[in-house]
C-alpha cells in the first residue's frame, strides 16, 4: 500500500518539536523504494545525496516559521517521493530540506529561491530555480538546470547530457568522461568548463570576449558542445 504521510501528520510532529519558537524542525523515514523524488517549493535551501545503503529515502526539515504557519506535504506514492509547503495565512516562511534518497532515483527540483545542492545520483537530475544557485556533483544520469538569477555548477559529471541555462549567473562544468552533448548560455555572466580530451564539435559566442578554447576541436566529431553568453568571458579546457 502506499505509504503517504498527510500534512495533519507533519504539523502535529513539528508541534513537538518546538514550533512555539517560530521556528520547527521534523523528519520523516520511508521504507518503501523510491525511484524518484519531486520537489516544488518557494523558498527553501535544498540538499539531496544518493545513498546505497537505502532503497526508500529520509527527509529532514527546518522551517523559520510555526508550525501552523506552514502546511507540509511530504510523502511516497507509486515510488516517488513528493513534496510540497504551502505557507498559510499570507505569512512568510521558509522551509528548509536535507534529503537523502536510493542513488537510482531521479530528482526533479522547482523552486522559487534557495540553493539546492544534489550528490551521488546515477538517475536524471532536474533542477529549475528563479534565484538561488545549484551545485551538483557526482551525477551520471542526464543534468538539467535552468536559473533565472543564480550560479550553476556542476563537478564530477558523468552524464550523457547536460544542459545549463542563466538569465544572470555563471555557469561552471567539470565533465570527467567524454560527452555527447553538452550546452551552456548565460545571457549574462561566465561560462567556464573542463573537458577530457576531445576533439569536440565546439561552438562558443561570447560578444564581449574572444572565447579561450584550449582543447581540440573537430566540427565531424560526434560530441558536441555548444556554449553562448551574451555578456561574459568563455573559457574551455582539458581536464
Amino acid at each position: 500500500m502506499p505509504h503517504r504521510h498527510t500534512a495533519v501528520v507533519a504539523l502535529a510532529i513539528a508541534l513537538l518539536a518546538g514550533a512555539c519558537s517560530g521556528s520547527f524542525a521534523t523528519e520523516f523515514t520511508f521504507d518503501e523504494p523510491v525511484s524518484a523524488v519531486v520537489v516544488n517549493v518557494g523558498d527553501s535551501d535544498i540538499i539531496i545525496t544518493g545513498s546505497t545503503s537505502i532503497s526508500g529515502a529520509e527527509v529532514s526539515i527546518e522551517a523559520s516559521a510555526r508550525a501552523d504557519d506552514v502546511e507540509l506535504d511530504v510523502g511516497v506514492e507509486g515510488g516517488t517521493l513528493g513534496i510540497t509547503h504551502d505557507c498559510l495565512g499570507g505569512s512568510a516562511c521558509t522551509v528548509d530540506y536535507n534529503i537523502t534518497v536510493a542513488e537510482g532515483a531521479s530528482v526533479s527540483i522547482t523552486s522559487d529561491a534557495g540553493d539546492i545542492s544534489i550528490a551521488d545520483i546515477t538517475a536524471s537530475v532536474a533542477v529549475n530555480v528563479r534565484a538561488g544557485n545549484v551545485f551538483v556533483t557526482s551525477v551520471t544520469g542526464e543534468f538539467t538546470a535552468a536559473v533565472e538569477v543564480g550560479n550553476i555548477t556542476g563537478t564530477r559529471l558523468d552524464s550523457d547530457s547536460v544542459s545549463a541555462t542563466a538569465s544572470v549567473g555563471n555557469i561552471d562544468i567539470t565533465v570527467d568522461e567524454q560527452i555527447p552533448f553538452l550546452t551552456a548560455t548565460t545571457d549574462v555572466g561566465n561560462i567556464t568548463v573542463q573537458l577530457p580530451s576531445g576533439p569536440y564539435a565546439l561552438e562558443a559566442t561570447s560578444p564581449s570576449s574572444e572565447p579561450d578554447i584550449r582543447i581540440d576541436t573537430d566540427p565531424t566529431s560526434d560530441l558536441t558542445v555548444s556554449l553562448t553568453t551574451g555578456d561574459g568571458d568563455i573559457i574551455v579546457y582539458r581536464k
